[in-house]
Parts: C-alpha cells; structure tokens; sequence
C-alpha cells in the first residue's frame, strides 16, 4: 500500500520549483535513543529507488526541492539500531506537509529496488 502526500510549490528566482516539507519526528528507539531516519526519492514509476535526501535523528523540519522524475518518497525509521528499518512509500500528490509520526509503518510495503546515483 502507498500513502498519499503533497508537493508545495514554491517561487524563487522567476521559476516555479516543487518543495517537500518534512516533519521528522522525534521518537525514542527500543534502546532508550533517538530513532534514526532516512528519507529517499522513488522514481521511474515507484519501481526504483534514487538519492537519499536526509538522514538523520527527527526532531526538526526540513524542506526539499523534488527532482525532475521522482514519483514519491520512502522513509526508513529504525526501532531498533539491531534490527532492519521499517519503511513506507508515499506517491508525491497534492499539497501538505508529511509528518513523520502520522506515518502507518505496519502497512504492507512492496519490494523496490535501489539504484544508486549514477549507475
């Protein structure tokens, strides 16, 4: 299942670019840390995985320029350091801002693959 969520335009220099804001939340991990996160672009039709666009702990907003192909977005979050991250592929669609912690990670996710920037 893939989730929906929004692209905002936004003006700069005389050109209209797409910008994704993301609201990384700050959740504790099952070793008592802050969870890590990992944000990547889907593209060719969600069926390839692009650049990664942010890693790191959560707890702060940011803001990304949609390069020309991406189709969506997978966030990775980690509950455990141990253990694989789970993920959540959402289809670029509308206008919003994603939260993190609105997320449904217990959705079931289809395989994708990853290629990286470059090959």
């Amino acid at each position: 299942m893939t989730q929906q969520l929004g692209a905002r335009q936004a003006a700069g220099d005389g050109a209209e670019s797409a910008t994704l804001m993301i609201e990384w939340a700050g959740e504790i991990n099952e070793e008592g840390g802050p969870t890590r996160w990992l944000g990547s672009w889907l593209v060719s039709g969600d069926a390839v995985e692009g650049e990664w666009f942010y890693g790191g702990f959560g707890g702060e907003q940011t803001s990304h320029s949609i390069p020309a192909g991406a189709t969506g977005i997978r966030v990775r979050k980690w509950l455990s350091e141990g253990l694989d991250p789970e993920y959540v592929d959402i289809r670029l669609n509308g206008e919003s801002v994603v939260q993190t912690g609105a997320l449904d990670f217990d959705a079931p996710q289809s395989h994708r693959v990853f290629h990286p920037a470059g090959s």
